[in-house]
């Protein structure tokens, strides 16, 4: 909801800084697989890198075989 009300609840100040504010952890593309395979519910958010990458119709793949296992598949929106 902040960036829909455009910073609403913040003190729209800056870190600023290099702290780190998460784990990153990469996965394979088989463990993904495994993940997706496995889940109840997905939701995939295209964007820039999808269009550029032209994975439009892989991901259309996808979310079709995901819903042929019954898994829920929704759209965001970014």
């Amino acid at each position: 909801i902040s960036v829909i009300a455009g910073g609403f609840g913040t003190d729209g100040s800056s870190s600023g800084g290099d702290e780190e504010v998460g784990e990153h952890r990469e996965i394979s593309a088989e463990e993904t697989a495994e993940m997706l395979k496995n889940s109840h519910s997905v939701i995939i958010t295209p964007g820039y890198g999808m269009a550029v990458a032209q994975a439009q119709y892989p991901v259309a793949e996808i979310t079709e075989k995901l819903r042929a296992r019954g898994i829920k598949v929704r759209f965001g929106i970014h």
